[in-house]
């Protein structure tokens, strides 16, 4: 997990790491890497701290005494802010919601926080820094529990994730016209057994969506990783990741379209724009392609998007947002729609959301 420099490179130069009083010489004698294990094994010093704040208790500026000089926010699922103020009640107040990790040197700090649910886990190092790429836990434990399909871009932590190995009721199936439908197949498949089958019917307008509700994140930086795979030149391809705040929709929206080689994205508006007009795939139902669309609702902004080997800056492009007074949550969705008379299928694996720093 961690390893402090000056061991590292004490034990890569050989046994001797430096010099020390010791074995009751007056003289500073050798100190080898044995000695420093040793010396760990025998004294177990306390790198880290790990405090959980429950957010049921109101707390106005109530002491913690920790010595450290790093704080990391490992886990903050919230109803409420946290605030956080090193050393002296009248310093410089932190919101924990909107940081991963707070830099010292400290003694103590000071927590505010109003009643609400969930809790806030802190863990004060002293001499180490620890990452949440490094210390994913919690991560792990995610990727675990949903048996997450390998992600070709890597980058944040999962919120939910999909293999289509198991049944096709996690998502809400819908359409236009007749013959649509989204079902489980194994004429292909990006990983294990199983794929997505897409069909939208045969007629040019029809269209088949899933789409899938999830609580609506404390984070507000949002990928929606999806591969697909066709046999033919498919129809139109979208993929969604909707905010609804009780208020407004926030909508980030991507769109791809095989006859003409182009790549679009949702405008304010609600138009299409181009993003690029080269995008030529091959024909194969085993040739898997991967997309990642990450929007900041923060913001209320594209972040970028990844198509395969290329990735687009969208950060100057803001969202689609229409008034809509729907409970607060999050969505994420497919489209598929029959552009002329022929029901031509398009194969879907490896959905990833996530939260994104």
């Amino acid at each position: 997990m961690f390893e402090p420099v000056s061991m590292i490179a004490g034990g890569i130069a050989g046994g001797v790491v430096g010099y020390a009083l010791k074995d009751g010489s007056r003289q500073p004698q050798p100190v080898t890497w044995d000695d420093v294990i040793r010396r760990i094994e025998s004294t177990k010093p306390q790198l880290i701290d790990v405090i959980s704040l429950d957010a049921t208790t109101a707390r106005d500026k109530v002491v913690q005494e920790a010595v450290g000089d790093f704080i990391l926010v490992e886990h903050y699922p919230s109803s409420v802010p946290f605030y956080i103020r090193l050393n002296d009640t009248n310093s410089e107040q932190y919101d924990l919601s909107k940081l991963q990790s707070i830099s010292g040197p400290f003694v103590r700090f000071y927590i505010s926080n109003v009643v609400g649910n969930g809790e806030v886990k802190l863990y004060v190092c002293r001499g180490v820094k620890l990452t949440p790429k490094l210390f994913g836990i919690e991560e792990l434990a995610n990727r675990l529990i949903y048996d997450v399909p390998m992600s070709f871009d890597g980058r944040g932590e999962v919120i939910w994730a999909d293999n289509f190995e198991d049944n096709i009721n996690k998502w809400q199936v819908t359409g236009t016209g007749s013959g649509y439908s989204a079902t489980l197949s194994t004429d292909t498949c990006r990983n294990k057994a199983k794929s997505v089958k897409l069909v939208p019917g045969n007629l040019t307008g029809n269209k088949v969506a899933i789409a899938r509700g999830l609580p609506r994140p404390i984070a507000t930086t949002i990928g929606f990783e999806f591969s697909f795979a066709k046999a033919a030149s498919p129809n139109p391809l979208e993929m969604h990741i909707g905010l609804f705040d009780g208020t407004n929709l926030h909508e980030a929206a991507f769109r791809y379209y095989d006859p003409t080689s182009t790549i679009q994205y949702k405008d304010s508006a609600g138009s299409w724009q181009d993003i690029a007009t080269d995008v030529d795939l091959g024909s194969s139902k085993y040739l898997w392609n991967g997309l990642k669309l990450v929007a900041d609702f923060d913001t209320n902004k594209y972040v970028r998007l990844i198509f395969n080997n290329r990735q687009f800056d969208l950060s100057l492009y803001a969202l689609y947002e229409s008034a809509d007074s729907s409970q607060p949550y999050l969505d994420i969705g497919v489209d598929y729609t029959a552009a002329s008379n022929s029901a031509l299928a398009v194969y879907g694996d490896g959905v990833i959301a996530t939260k994104e720093s």
